[in-house]
């Protein structure tokens, strides 16, 4: 796996450590940081005897920042993919650090055995889920609460979660926890994420950290803070930047660092949320996080020729709180269909069609598919979806927003 550097915050050294190709190159360009608004914030929150917890540690890259930062404390680190934790323990090795213990488990809200999925190629996207959901390795889970109690822990400073969609169930196994020590948290928010892989929503999650008494901020450029004070607030910046990483406290407001780099960090941040919920105009690019596209059309069904083109009209309406547009750069909202085969496999590709026009929220307008049926006779299923090319298929939030149609696909007989 390839090298990168990797810079330590408050002044400290720069690091060489073995990652996954999907950080790599974004480390170099970044001159050694990793996920700099984070790290130039560890500061702030970690006292030199600190206890840190780093859950969903992938190589450690935050991992060994924190563990610079508490010289005289500690840092477990808890990482379930087995590639990640041995190149995490192999770069703790090679910083030399001494302060950090890796649990090689994933931390859920109840005690036993989850499937992992993972991939060389997005070392980050490694995620569980219940056995059942047939992933590529089974890991052992337990509950925060559980770890809590077996390890004897008598403090607790900082909490970070990045688990990739499993953030509510970790959060629900770690409510003794946090109710004892009132830690800070760092949680990652990723609607896209949430949906795919608990069912979960954004409201999900905010309910859970409204619940054990937290305030909620959002870190931006260089370790700034934006306190977040309403829900319609949250769903405008998730709309205009997808994924936020959000800074809980247990006491007080959520507050960042200070200085002109961040006020310059929080300034940028609040004009692209402007910038992505425009009113009288489509913006530039807006990310779809919630339900919002619904395809209505005449489902009953239907009989065709093998190889006979068809042009199936759907009416189309927006009812998020956002505009939606195939201009959207680099992530176009587009109509899909596809054809499943009649053993139920997949058929060819599945091409896109352009919106009409970008629509504003409550719009509505029409669309007619251009549709070739297959060449095959039998009873085929015509599937109509949306997606916002490259992010997400509109449907993780909402699986009924898909379209069904049968098709029985048979040759004319000639009287």
């Amino acid at each position: 796996m390839p090298d990168a550097p990797l810079r330590l915050p408050a002044g400290g050294p720069t690091l060489t450590i073995d990652v996954g190709v999907d950080f790599a190159d974004a480390m170099r360009r970044q001159g050694g940081w990793y996920e700099r608004h984070l790290t130039t914030l560890l500061p702030r929150l970690l006292p030199a005897d600190g206890v840190a917890l780093d859950i969903g540690a992938n190589a450690g890259a935050l991992t060994l920042s924190m563990a610079h930062l508490v010289p005289n404390g500690r840092v477990i680190a808890f990482e379930a993919a087995p590639p990640n934790a041995d190149r995490l323990e192999s770069n703790i090795a090679r910083a030399g650090f001494h302060n950090v213990r890796v649990e090689r488990l994933a931390l859920y809200d109840g005690p036993g055995e989850l499937s992992l999925t993972y991939v060389d190629e997005h070392t980050g996207g490694a995620s569980v889920a219940d056995r059942a959901a047939g992933g590529t390795t089974t890991i052992p889970a337990m509950a925060l609460d559980d770890w809590t109690r077996a390890s004897s822990l008598e403090r607790l400073d900082l909490v970070k979660i990045d688990v990739e969609g499993s953030e509510v169930r970790v959060l629900r196994g770690a409510r003794e926890t946090l109710e004892r020590f009132r830690p800070t948290l760092i949680v990652e928010c990723n609607p896209v994420t949430l949906s795919q892989q608990d069912q979960a929503s954004t409201d999900d999650l905010l309910d859970l950290l409204d619940n054990l008494g937290y305030r909620i901020g959002w870190i931006v450029g260089r370790g700034g803070v934006i306190q977040l004070r309403n829900r319609k607030r949250i769903g405008n910046i998730l709309g205009a930047v997808g994924i936020v990483d959000l800074l809980a406290t247990g006491s007080g407001p959520p507050r960042g660092r200070r200085g002109p780099e961040s006020a310059l960090g929080r300034l940028r941040a609040e004009q692209r949320v402007r910038s992505g919920n425009r009113i009288r105009r489509p913006p530039r690019g807006r990310y779809v996080v919630a339900p919002t596209l619904t395809i209505d059309l005449d489902t009953a069904p239907r009989r065709a020729a093998p190889g006979e083109r068809l042009a199936v009209p759907v009416t189309l309406t927006n009812t998020g709180d956002g505009w939606l547009s195939s201009d959207f750069v680099p992530y176009p909202v587009l109509v899909t269909h596809r054809w499943l085969a009649p053993d139920g496999g997949e058929h060819g590709i599945e091409p896109r069609t352009r919106l009409p026009r970008p629509m504003r929220p409550g719009d509505v307008c029409e669309l007619a598919l251009d549709v070739d049926v297959p060449a095959v006779p039998g009873e085929w299923t015509l599937v109509i979806r949306a997606v916002q090319e490259g992010f997400v298929w509109l449907e993780t939030f909402a699986p009924d927003l898909g379209r069904r149609i049968a098709y029985s696909v048979a040759r004319l007989v000639q009287c």
